[in-house]
């Protein structure tokens, strides 16, 4: 059980609940979780671990206010001994006044072999984009046809192996290939540009100045850096969306993959009602004729 969950427990420790490394406040909200895991067997994992006061706060707030509101609880089917760790993070920038709990265990799982990427390789498709590769391909098949024979005595699956290597031979001259593997497929994010990467390494560099040092000027020049990188961020990604809704107007068939691949991982359930009126066959060719 994680989360905040607005207790303040205190320091003075409870066998097999807490310890005593916790801050020294407690509230209301703190008394009832603590009588809650007395009853039922529950160990507030955060207490049980030694760190600076820095690695004990889940919270800080704008005004110099501290606080341990976050927890991370475990029943007696997690034995102590399997619990390495807990601790709060203040390094990680989750645009958050919180800051991100890690608790380390240590499990027994049996591990499971990775299966072997089935790996196979397809034309490059993509290159039809380059108006010189339409242009090759469209001469290859001719040439690579002329030097065929093809004799009476072939049979037609004869005749079709021969054409068909031709056509496959010239694809592979003017597309080349690439490999694809079906069992490790890896996700890219097309809009995550070197740009954005040295974004993100300068608005780190400022938040962990800013945490480290604390003072009224780190935090409004932090704020700065932050609003000029997420706009900058936002701009990369409304262009790659226009450079990407362009393409498919330009080649609504060769785009096909990457629409495919973009309804895909869109998985969100429509919970709405849908009417569908029945439109004509003269409104129809009117709507093709015009576009």
């Amino acid at each position: 059980m994680m989360g905040d969950i607005n207790a303040r427990v205190g320091s003075m420790p409870v066998p097999g609940v807490k310890q005593c490394f916790n801050e020294g406040k407690i509230n209301d909200n703190g008394d009832l979780l603590t009588n809650f895991c007395s009853m039922n067997s529950l160990q507030m994992n955060n207490t049980f671990f030694n760190h600076k006061r820095n690695h004990k706060i889940t919270w800080s707030g704008s005004r110099g206010w501290h606080s341990t509101n976050d927890y991370i609880i475990t029943n007696r089917n997690i034995h102590p001994s399997q619990i390495l760790d807990v601790r709060p993070f203040r390094a990680p920038d989750i645009g958050s006044d919180y800051r991100m709990v890690i608790a380390k265990f240590r499990v027994s799982a049996q591990l499971t072999k990775k299966p072997t990427p089935h790996i196979i390789s397809k034309f490059n498709v993509e290159a039809f984009q380059n108006e010189s590769t339409k242009h090759l391909y469209a001469n290859k098949p001719s040439e690579k046809l002329k030097n065929i024979t093809l004799t009476p005595t072939d049979t037609t699956d004869l005749q079709w192996e021969k054409i068909q290597d031709c056509i496959v031979k010239a694809a592979e001259e003017s597309l080349g290939m690439r490999t694809v593997g079906i069992n490790a497929s890896k996700k890219s994010t097309p809009w995550f540009t070197p740009e954005i990467k040295e974004l993100a390494h300068e608005k780190r560099q400022a938040y962990l100045k800013y945490i480290n040092e604390s003072s009224i000027e780190q935090r409004s020049g932090y704020r700065e850096v932050q609003n000029r990188v997420n706009a900058r961020i936002r701009e990369i990604k409304e262009g790659n969306w226009a450079s990407f809704t362009a393409d498919m107007e330009h080649d609504i068939y060769g785009a096909q993959k990457k629409v495919w691949k973009l309804i895909r991982r869109t998985k969100k359930e429509v919970n709405e009602l849908v009417i569908n009126n029945k439109i004509t066959i003269d409104e129809w060719e009117t709507f093709f004729r015009e576009m």
